[in-house]
């Protein structure tokens, strides 16, 4: 790099270099065919290579790396095969920012966003709660330089055979602040309307952004097809949201208590990124039907009618009309065997002490 910014040796970019060795290692489960290939750094080996990392995601257009050309060479290769193996490569960023998230409450309560490994585990062991900390997505597609989400139904029906509804409308949900990687502040990063709704739309957001910080789909097919990608949601964009589904569903199935006559209604929330590619952030059981907007007022009445015919006027005529919820999946059924678990009765003749 240029500039008269900090310095990285050569050194701790060989360390970097190993972790990622490691990690590519890892998921191409070279780490278990192989144990020879693992070689982890020490306590003090991590302290040094943070210092290092924070020092130069700082300063990291005048950053220095000193370092020869073959070592550039290695990491140049060892970041395509990270690409290569790593889908969320691209939308990682280099901030390396976390968001952390109560296990047990909802609506945005509690959720902050961290980028000191020290900051993470200090918050985290301070009680006994549960989190979860996800990578935070710092390359996301932008409007008007201001974040957004997705909030979209789906419904199932059935859980063997698996049977799933795509409701093919959605809504968008806007911060009420322009983006920023340098302020962590949740009133920028978390777009859920019960955090946005206690914050003042910012003076310097693009005014074209709707006030009550929200659009329906149709809202943003019209944006994309100011982008020149008016085909993308109908080609990338729903089918991804909906495969993204398909397959959790599909892995979470055996956990699931399978009761037949029953039906649950979920919220799943994505975020788009620079490709516009959907990545799916969480789902949500009873997801909130709150007539907060002009748009919540009318697509929440208009998601619950549709699931009275899907559950209700179906069951009576299979060629009903089910609004707007399309069946998106229906698995083949499959029979199901009671486990009674193992018989762990040991059978044998009891030895008889010998006549004297």
């Amino acid at each position: 790099g240029r500039g008269r910014g900090p310095v990285v040796p050569e050194a701790v970019v060989q360390l970097a270099l190993q972790v990622c060795v490691e990690h590519i290692n890892s998921m191409e489960h070279k780490d278990i065919e192989d144990q020879a290939v693992t070689h982890h750094l020490s306590g003090d080996e991590w302290s040094v290579l943070l210092q290092h990392f924070y020092n130069a995601t700082a300063s990291l257009k005048s950053c220095q790396f000193a370092c020869g050309a073959d070592v550039v060479s290695q990491a140049d290769a060892t970041l395509a095969k990270i690409s290569e193996c790593y889908p969320q490569f691209n939308i990682d960023g280099s901030s390396n920012i976390w968001i952390i998230k109560p296990g047990a409450l909802s609506r945005g309560r509690g959720v902050i966003c961290k980028d000191q490994l020290e900051d993470i585990l200090k918050l985290v062991s301070c009680n006994a709660s549960r989190w979860v900390v996800q990578k935070y997505i710092e390359c996301p597609l932008l409007i008007h330089k201001t974040k957004f989400d997705i909030r979209q139904w789906f419904l199932v029906t059935d859980w063997n055979p698996l049977t799933m509804w795509m409701y093919k409308d959605c809504y968008l949900r806007f911060s009420s602040q322009p983006f920023s990687l340098r302020n962590l502040d949740q009133s920028i990063h978390l777009c859920n309307n019960c955090v946005q709704k206690h914050y003042r739309v910012s003076p310097t957001r693009h005014t074209h952004l709707p006030q009550d910080n929200m659009w329906d789909s149709c809202d943003f097919k019209q944006h994309l097809s100011l982008l020149g990608a008016e085909d993308k949601w109908d080609s990338v964009i729903y089918p991804g949201m909906k495969k993204a589904l398909i397959h959790v569903l599909q892995v979470t199935q055996d956990e699931v208590d399978q009761r037949k006559n029953s039906f649950e209604l979920y919220g799943a929330d994505f975020m788009i990124d620079e490709n516009l590619s959907p990545w799916l952030l969480e789902i949500n059981s009873s997801p909130t039907m709150e007539r907060s907007t002009a748009i919540t007022t009318r697509m929440c009445r208009q998601v619950l009618v549709d699931t009275i015919k899907v559950v209700v006027d179906r069951r009576e005529d299979k060629t009903c009309d089910t609004g707007r919820f399309e069946l998106a999946y229906k698995q083949p059924k499959f029979d199901t065997q009671s486990y009674f678990g193992l018989h762990l009765c040991v059978h044998g003749l009891a030895i008889r002490k010998p006549n004297r």
